[in-house]
């Protein structure tokens, strides 16, 4: 009986130990050195990883990965109506919405991309010059997606598109 006892209570150890370890690998490096990229708002958007990550020379961009290095990279270009410091990113069908400010500027409007660099455009600017309408609290409801935003106007109000 003592041995059987002594047999149970070690089984969970013995398949712990028996079990093969997880691998875990960095996927890309994106700001190489030590400062890290950083990356943040990992999202999941259609079999691909939406995210925010800073590569040293465009600031906070948003990236897309298929979780190898060579299909991980920077949707926004490198022009200044690129969209810097994406925040708040929302599936929505074949798109994705987000938050996100002009190269350079801290006027956060509504984006959305498609996956693609040529796909990932602005689609409203709430506030035109630097205040912006920081969209946020993006929700699907009735095939459509509602959130709140700011304007001069109207201050914080509610918003949909399709």
């Amino acid at each position: 009986m003592p041995t059987t006892r002594i047999a149970f209570l070690l089984a969970p150890l013995l398949t712990a130990l028996a079990t093969p370890a997880q691998t875990v690998r960095l996927v890309k490096e994106i700001r190489p050195g030590i400062a890290g990229s950083n990356p943040t708002g990992l999202t999941d958007f259609s079999g691909a990883l939406l995210f925010a990550a800073d590569d040293g020379t465009h600031g906070a961009t948003l990236w897309r990965s298929d979780g190898t290095d060579p299909g991980t990279f920077m949707l926004s270009s490198t022009t200044s109506n690129a969209p810097g410091r994406p925040r708040n990113i929302f599936p929505f069908g074949a798109i994705a919405l987000f938050s996100g400010t002009a190269q350079g500027s801290a006027d956060e409007e509504l984006w959305k991309t498609d996956g693609t660099p040529g796909g990932t455009v602005l689609v409203r600017e709430f506030v035109p010059g630097s205040a912006g309408g920081h969209p946020q609290g993006f929700c699907q409801f009735h095939g459509k997606v509602y959130f709140q935003a700011y304007t001069g106007a109207t201050g914080e109000e509610l918003f949909v598109t399709d």
